[in-house]
Parts: C-alpha cells; structure tokens; sequence
C-alpha cells in the first residue's frame, strides 16, 4: 500500500541507570529527502547512526527528529569543563588586546553556551548503549509514522483510483463515440468542399486528398489507446508498497498530454465539455500526489 508523507511517530526508552529518552519524529511534503535532526549536546555522537536509519526507513520527505531526555528522570548530571572554560576566557581576553577593544564583561550564560563548557554525565553508560537505546526508540516512532502514512497514504490511493476508473470510463466512451465525432465533422467539410468545388480551379483530386488528411487528423485511436494504458499503469501503482510518488507524477503528465491531444483532435462541443472535465480530475489527482512518498 502507497503510503503519503506526513505523520508523526513518539517513543520512550530507558536507559540503563534509570534516566529516559523521548523520540519525537514528524514528517511533511517534500519533493527530496531531507533530515533535520534535533540532539543535546551530549549525545550529539549519535546524529550519524540516527540519520543512517532514517535513511533506510525514509525514502521521500521533510522529516524533522527531536530527541531529549526525559526531565527529572534517571542520574544524569552537568558539570562545567573548567579546562575547556578557561580556554575559552584566555582566547576571548587575546582576541581584545590584539583588536584594541575594551573587554565586554562575559556572563556565566555567555560561558555556559560556548560548545563542550558544559558536559553531561550519563551514569555509566557508554556512547554505544545510549546509541542503541536511542535507534531502539527510534525504530518504535518510525513504526508508528508509517502506521499514520499508510493510513492516509489508503485514503490518498482510494480517492484516486475512484478518479481513474472514471477517467477511463470516459476514455471509452469518447473512443466509441469518435467515429460519430469525425463523421459530423467530415460532413460540415464536405459540404463547404462541395460550395468550393464549383469554383473554376479546384481539383477534384485534390479535394480528395484533402478528406483524407483530415480524417487522419481528426482519428484518436493512438492517443486513447495511450491513455487507457497510461491509466491501467497507474492503477497498478496505487496497489505498489514503494515509494512511487515520482513515478506517479511523470505518469499524470502524460495522461494529461493526451488528454489534451484528444480534445484538440476532436472539434466536437461535447467531446471538449467532456475533455475539459477530465482534465479537471488529472488536475485533483495531480494535487493528492504531492502527498505521496
């Protein structure tokens, strides 16, 4: 089952030594791929493997992940880096010497902001069991979005099949009524071909030709049957369980395309009415792929 390309997936997980980590993941239209990864600073280790399941998992999408810990759970402690501190207050005091500045007074806020001043003290765990408590989490989020994807990713696909299975009704309908279309039409030139005929010049075997040439213009059997297959291959995708948003796309196009064709072919005032209708539909359908992976 097609899937659409928003949602929002939750999870917690404990880490051991008794503190806990939320996963929050929300997903939007895009015509990429694209991550915005949200991590406290000490566990900005994990960004990597994070974003390497989003990959597996993501195919189409703006995705944005937060996780946090839990407030007031487990042991975990920030102390200040005194080290890393005073480098920072040394380089900040050369910096105004050497431009000639008075030196502003520094905040302890000014200081605490500054990258790796502060450090976060997770009991005893390891880079590796937080990494491994945090994709676990991640894969329980990402397991609910897609159950909220495929949900509305269903209601997307039977919106549009319904959409389809009537655009190929018509499809039919102006292929079995085309005849009726060129036959008026031919009429209207032969009868103006014949006030023509009498005039001194005019060719009998050109005349000829050029009821032909229109009858070949006037024939949509190439673009119908284009349509139809156009059609049929859409409906196939709608049952797919990949990403297929793009494909789609392409394929609205060309329906599209022929569409247009037919109506332009056929000089009928109900086969325009019904062109006009059908483009309509390939116009909503085009607005629901936007949603689809």
């Amino acid at each position: 089952m097609i899937r659409s390309m928003t949602g929002f997936g939750r999870a917690t997980a404990a880490i051991p030594g008794g503190q806990e980590l939320t996963v929050d993941i929300s997903a939007v239209n895009h015509r990429h791929q694209e991550f915005s990864i949200r991590l406290p600073q000490q566990w900005q280790f994990a960004e990597h493997p994070v974003r390497n399941t989003l990959r597996q998992r993501i195919h189409r999408g703006k995705i944005t992940v937060s996780i946090r810990p839990v407030a007031g759970s487990g042991s975990s402690a920030a102390r200040i880096d005194e080290n890393t501190a005073v480098s920072y207050l040394r380089a900040y005091q050369k910096i105004a010497s050497i431009a000639d500045l008075p030196l502003q007074p520094l905040t302890f806020r000014d200081l605490a902001m500054l990258p790796h001043v502060l450090v976060y003290d997770d009991g005893t765990c390891g880079e590796e069991t937080i990494t491994e408590t945090i994709l676990a989490a991640m894969a329980e989020a990402l397991d609910m979005l897609d159950h909220a994807r495929s949900a509305e990713g269903a209601c997307l696909a039977a919106d549009m099949r319904t959409r389809c299975e009537t655009l190929l009704k018509s499809a039919n309908s102006i292929l079995d009524r085309s005849p009726e279309f060129q036959e008026a039409y031919l009429n209207r030139m032969r009868q103006r071909l014949e006030e023509l005929a009498i005039e001194p010049g005019i060719r009998e075997d050109r005349l000829a030709m050029e009821c032909v040439l229109l009858a070949d213009r006037l024939d949509i059997t190439e673009e119908a049957v284009r349509l139809k297959t156009h059609l049929n291959r859409f409906l196939e995708l709608l049952e797919s369980d990949g990403p297929v948003g793009r494909e789609l796309g392409f394929l609205i196009q060309e329906i599209h395309r022929e569409i247009n064709t037919m109506g332009a072919k056929l000089r009928d005032i109900d086969c325009i009415t019904e062109t006009l209708w059908m483009k309509s539909e390939v116009e909503k359908i085009r607005e629901q792929i936007q949603n689809i992976e």
